[in-house]
């Protein structure tokens, strides 16, 4: 994060901000985080990982319905992404569209089988849904998945770039 700040201290750039955002919230920091991510935004509205950031962090503060207006514009904006959805299944969990955020969530593993973290979501949505074996299936894929992605970060954490 320091790096960052000495950068943003000589220059404005909002993929700096974006990623000060990302180090700020695999820290924890999610309230430090979301100004960054809003700078990211403000900057460059066009860019759509900005609105990935932002939208988890309010995700992770309880500000889903800001959540989800920033993953419906991620997923309009980037649809070709396994993340976009990833983000708006998340969201529309959170919001209590538990069918709907399963599609996504389905979206999202059938694009990017690799990511851990879609799986994980997944599973915790198939539990609300009271589907505890395709929940349990989900959380054995994962960690199987987990363990052979062990030093991909990308893979593991949402917050990783």
């Amino acid at each position: 994060v320091r790096d960052l700040d000495f950068t943003l201290e000589r220059r404005e750039h909002p993929y700096e901000y974006f990623l000060r955002g990302l180090a700020l919230c695999q820290q924890g920091s999610f309230a430090r985080a979301l100004p960054d991510f809003e700078r990211a935004v403000e900057l460059q509205p066009e860019n759509s990982q900005f609105y990935r950031g932002r939208g988890l962090a309010l995700l992770e503060l309880g500000r889903s319905r800001e959540a989800l207006e920033d993953a419906e514009i991620l997923v309009r904006l980037a649809p070709q992404a396994a993340t976009s959805f990833y983000v708006r299944g998340r969201t529309l969990h959170a919001v209590g569209r538990l069918q709907e955020a399963l599609r996504d969530l389905d979206r999202a593993v059938k694009m990017r089988p690799e990511l851990v973290y879609p799986l994980r979501a997944r599973a915790q949505i198939r539990e609300a849904l009271r589907d505890h074996e395709g929940a349990a299936a989900d959380r054995e894929i994962a960690r199987r998945q987990a363990e052979r992605e062990r030093g991909v970060w990308a893979y593991l954490d949402p917050f990783r770039y």
